[in-house]
């Protein structure tokens, strides 16, 4: 996955949950954390995203978020994620919130007894504000939110409705539908 900001700065994510980032002329630039323990280093990175402001890198990694300051890589916060899932999808909701998707039900049993969704909307301390996107069926876990122009985030669709959503930030807005 790579994501570019307004710089066109370059954030790669690689299969391996390796992370690279580099300058628009392919120089690397930065350097914000280590594989290890503590808090501000990752196991292994799932997925990335860019918050416009303040402007952090978010790191999801397994079962928590880490977001750092692009400006200032010492500067970042650490927080768990609800439900005790795995989430493989990341995206920012205003200057503190993010979007947080599973393709992993809570319960494996039948999902079509069960009200589970896969998409929740997460404050800076993991609590869950809001849940979108009931779960239909069993999805991939590759890619599902992706970067677009101006950096907006898109849900990729999870139904027979071909729905792309625009992950906004406290709603879902159904942005484009193939047909």
């Amino acid at each position: 996955k790579m994501l570019i900001d307004e710089t066109g700065e370059i954030y790669m994510l690689g299969f391996r949950g390796d992370l690279t980032t580099c300058t628009s002329e392919g120089k690397k630039f930065r350097h914000f954390t280590n594989r290890g323990k503590a808090q501000n280093e990752y196991i292994k990175i799932n997925d990335i995203a860019l918050r416009k402001q303040p402007k952090e890198l978010l790191l999801l990694d397994e079962h928590k978020v880490i977001s750092f300051r692009i400006a200032d890589t010492l500067s970042f916060k650490t927080f768990y994620t609800p439900a005790g899932i795995p989430f493989d999808a990341i995206a920012p909701s205003g200057e503190e919130n993010c979007w947080l998707f599973s393709a992993f039900p809570e319960h494996g049993e039948d999902i079509n007894k069960r009200k589970d969704y896969m998409l929740k909307l997460v404050n800076q301390n993991g609590e869950i504000l809001k849940e979108s996107i009931r779960r239909e069926d069993v999805t991939f876990s590759m890619m599902n939110i992706t970067q677009s122009a101006n950096n907006t985030y898109y849900l990729k669709p999870q139904n027979t409705n071909q729905i792309f959503y625009a992950l906004e930030q406290d709603s879902i807005v159904p942005r484009y539908k193939i047909d």
